[in-house]
Parts: C-alpha cells; sequence; structure tokens
C-alpha cells in the first residue's frame, strides 16, 4: 500500500499514557506532528517518557488519552490499519534469519507488509537500491557487516512504503565511519517524503539530521521547534568549557556566584578528568580571563587549552535540563 503524501504522517494530539492505575504518569499530553519528508528528532534523559511515546506511534501501546494518527489514519481506533503505514527499525543483530540471503529475508517480510505478490520481486529490489544492498541480495544475512545489517533493518521498515519512519538510536554501537553512512541513509530516505521519528542519545547525530526537535522530560514536553527555537528556549548562545584533574577543590556555588548569572555551571566526569562547562547566556561577554584568575588565585591548574565555542544541541539540552522544575528537581 502507498500512502498519500498530502496529509501528515504522524499527528500526536493531547496524548498521555499512565501506568499501574494511574500512579504513574509515563506521559503526559504530548502533542507533535510530522510532515512527509521531515525528520522529528525526540531527546530526552531516561525515564523522560521517549520509549514509551514510541511504542504508542507504533501502535505498541494504547494511549490512556489523547489522539495519534498515521498518514491520517486513526492508530487508536484501528491499530492494525495503522500499523501498515509504518516502518519501525530498532537495529540490533536479531530480527532476521540469519542463514538465509537478503533476498529470502525481505521476501518474507514483504508478504508480511501486505506487498502483492506480483510486486514481491520489485519492492525487494526497489529497498535494497535505497539502501544501497542491491548487490547483496543473495549474501546470508550473517555474513553482512554490522553496518549492513543496520542498513537492512531500514530496508525491512521500508517495505510496502510506509507513511512513517520509527528511528530508535540507529547508530547506536556503530563504527564513527559507519554511523556516518547511517546518517546519510537517513537522510535519503526522508528525501523520498518518508517522514521519520528519530529517538538518539547522540546530540549530534540529533543535530545534524533533525528538522525539529522535541525535548521531553518527566513525560512532558519541554520544548519543541527548530535548532534556533531550542537554542532561544534554552538561553544559551556560546560555551566555554575547562579540565581539571580530580583533586581540583574549588566550590561550584562559589564559581557560579563570580559570573553573576551571566552563565549556567554544569560539570561532569570523563575518566580520571573532570570537566566544568560555562553555558552563556544571549548577550553576553564570556568572561574567560576572570574564570582563569577565579582558578590562579585557588591554585588550580586547567589541564587543556580552552576553546569558547558556538553552543550546540547538547549544551541547550543541558541548560534546560538543569533548570529548578516546579516540584523543586534540577
Amino acid at each position: 500500500m502507498i500512502f498519500s503524501m498530502s496529509h501528515e504522517a504522524l499527528s500526536i494530539r493531547n496524548v498521555s499514557r499512565d501506568f499501574h492505575h494511574g500512579e504513574v504518569h509515563a506521559v503526559r499530553n504530548v502533542s507533535l506532528e510530522i510532515s512527509p519528508g521531515q525528520i522529528h528528532g525526540l531527546v530526552g534523559v531516561n525515564g523522560a517518557g521517549k520509549t514509551t511515546l514510541v511504542k504508542m506511534c507504533a501502535t505498541i501501546l494504547a494511549p490512556t488519552a489523547g489522539e495519534i494518527s498515521i498518514a491520517s489514519i486513526d492508530a487508536v481506533k484501528n491499530p492494525e490499519r495503522a500499523r501498515s503505514g509504518l516502518g519501525l527499525v530498532l537495529g540490533g543483530d536479531k530480527g532476521f534469519y540469519p542463514r538465509a540471503t537478503v533476498d529470502a529475508n525481505l521476501r518474507f517480510f514483504a508478504d508480511i507488509a501486505g506487498v502483492p505478490y506480483r510486486d514481491n520481486h520489485r519492492e525487494v529490489a526497489r529497498v535494497l537500491k535505497l539502501v544501497a544492498l542491491s548487490e547483496k541480495g543473495r549474501v546470508k544475512v550473517q555474513e553482512l557487516s554490522r553496518g549492513q545489517r543496520q542498513r537492512l533493518h531500514i530496508a525491512r521498515a521500508l517495505l510496502g512504503s510506509p507513511a512513517l519512519l520509527l528511528l530508535d538510536e540507529p547508530t547506536n554501537g556503530l563504527d564513527p565511519e559507519v554511523a556516518l553512512e547511517v546518517r546519510d541513509l537517513i537522510r535519503v530516505v526522508a528525501n523520498t517524503g518518508v517522514g521519520i521519528l528519530l529517538t538518539s542519545h547522540s546530540m549530534p547525530e540529533v543535530e545534524e539530521l533533525a528538522d525539529r526537535i522535541t525535548i521531553m522530560d518527566s513525560g512532558t514536553v519541554q520544548v519543541s521547534g527548530s535548532l534556533d527555537e531550542i537554542y532561544r528556549y534554552a538561553g544559551v548562545e556560546q560555551a566555554t568549557t575547562f579540565s581539571f584533574l580530580p583533586n581540583a577543590g574549588f566550590s561550584l556555588d562559589e564559581f557560579s556566584a563570580l559570573l553573576d548569572g551571566t552563565a549556567l555551571i554544569v560539570s561532569r566526569s570523563v575518566g580520571s578528568t573532570w570537566f566544568i562547562t560555562a553555558l552563556w547566556k544571549p548577550g553576553t561577554t564570556p568572561a574567560v580571563e576572570k574564570i582563569r584568575s577565579y582558578f590562579t588565585s585557588h591554585g588550580i591548574s586547567i589541564l587543556e587549552g580552552t576553546v569558547t565555542r558556538a553552543a550546540t544541541l547538547e549544551d541547550a539540552f543541558l541548560a534546560i535540563s538543569h533548570r529548578p522544575q516546579k516540584d523543586g528537581r534540577a
């Protein structure tokens, strides 16, 4: 079945999902839309509600309240019909018959996807060409590289020309070079008119691919929009990161007070090194020398050269996630 591209690939309106007899609110009043050919990035910390939302979009879970439609098909009232309009990519090494060929696997899944028998061969050839695996049709799946298997997962999801593709961590565990190839493929797929909902813990990946981004926390949408809109909401334009040995002793509160509200301070450790990043508010001149003087006066050595750079999606995400919440969380 080929779906019309004149409607939204995905429409979510005021969707909520509760568990344990309403005691746990996993998703609360979430709305978003994905147009044909648009890549929508969905990010948030673990437990933010992303997985629950994706499961509802995949018709694996039914919402407690709200509406979900896929290519104008009501996915709550008609989940089986709506399911034929979407492709789900979970990735990994499972999901195929390893000793069967690529062609045999895809012909089998084409039948499941409802592709007419007379179109089976043509449809398998189409998706293999799209993911650059045309020459691997007679190769057993177990002989494919990990990157090729990931492309095969995408090919499987595209059988039947779905309007919507759900991508969950599509480059997780892949080598950087292979991950770049998969990202290029995702953009190619979007350019064919398929709407894509992308969940990823890789902020650079979302920043590179997504036309729009939704940031979730505690089951709710914190902000949704273009990258520029995310930056404006986060209130961060530039960032400066300093690194230290773990025995460097100073007070983060005192350090923050030094900047007098011109930046948000976040810290993290990588191995045996500590990093502190100043996320500068718009219109603020980064007070790098003031910071250096502070560390010098406290006998603290900075490990590496410090560079002030333009803010990234990861910086914006940190700024948003470190805001005090209504319930007192930070």
